[in-house]
């Protein structure tokens, strides 16, 4: 078995939901092919030594990746460790976030709100393009709260939103969600989210079953990230900004309801599929407005 089969299978034993432990399998992936790149041979997890994981955090700092993933990507690291039983090394001051120079991450949100102006430009290039079918995603993303791989996968939803909607109901979301987790979702605007349905419908009608005209979601889903960032949606208006604007108007609504700013974040974290425990998470990250 290689380096990375063993990592690989370490990071399918840690515990975590279903993204998680992909995103894990990724990571073992990438360390094992970063070593091997840099002419480091090493066939067992029992080799791996401290030089080793820094000079992986030295080369993931040179391509550019922000300090909050390489916090993540060492807390990946350090659970394969751990399940491979090598709990001492996992714990090693050298490789401790401070030592490697990661330490003090911010969890504040780096990406704003999409302000409407910016939005309706938005609407209006895709409207005028080939791109219709990002098109139904982005409405859905800003008037439901989703998440791209949710907009991508709502085309098996959409009937049953529209009859939820048309009745002023939630809407129960369940494909494409982290973790596999469904929520539901209490619109801010219902009349907005269910035109963005109605004509997410047709463009799936017209695509003979899917919203985004492709062989598979894969395919979707980076076409979906192309078309936003070639239409600058990138930086602090990134595409999740969409979601971003949602759980702003979500929060606003519930305290213009008189819901207490605290119950309104915990009801707006449950709207984006958090759980009613991360409201001071959702503040930290979401509520950013231009």
């Amino acid at each position: 078995m290689s380096l990375k089969e063993e990592l690989e299978k370490f990071a399918t034993r840690a515990v975590g939901a279903h993204k998680t432990v992909s995103d894990r399998q990724n990571i073992a992936g990438r360390l094992a092919d970063t070593l091997k790149a840099a002419n480091i041979q090493i066939k067992e997890i029992d080799h791996l030594k401290s030089r080793h994981i820094e000079a992986y955090m030295k080369q993931r700092d040179a391509d550019g990746l922000s300090l909050r993933s390489r916090q993540n990507e060492m807390a990946a690291v350090r659970g394969m460790l751990r399940e491979a039983g090598r709990s001492t090394l996992a714990n090693s001051a050298r490789i401790s976030n401070k030592a490697l120079g990661i330490g003090n991450a911010t969890r504040d949100g780096t990406h704003r709100a999409m302000p409407q102006d910016r939005y309706s430009e938005l609407v209006a290039s895709l409207a005028a393009s080939s791109n219709k079918d990002v098109l139904a995603c982005v409405q859905l993303e800003r008037y439901l709260g989703l998440r791209g791989e949710e907009a991508i996968q709502a085309n098996k939803s959409l009937d049953t939103w529209e009859k939820q909607l048309s009745q002023g109901e939630s809407v129960r979301v369940i494909y494409g969600t982290k973790g596999g987790r469904s929520r539901d979702v209490r619109p801010v605007d219902c009349q907005k989210a269910l035109e963005a349905v109605r004509y997410a419908q047709e463009r799936t009608k017209k695509n003979g079953g899917t919203i985004i005209n492709k062989s598979n979601l894969q395919a979707a889903g980076e076409h979906h990230a192309y078309v936003l960032r070639s239409l600058g949606c990138s930086g602090e208006y990134s595409p999740h900004s969409l979601r971003y604007a949602f759980a702003c108007d979500s929060i606003e609504r519930y305290e213009f309801q008189g819901f207490s700013h605290k119950d309104a974040l915990a009801m707006g974290s449950l709207d984006l599929g958090h759980g009613d425990g991360r409201g001071r998470y959702v503040e930290q990250v979401y509520i950013r407005r231009a």
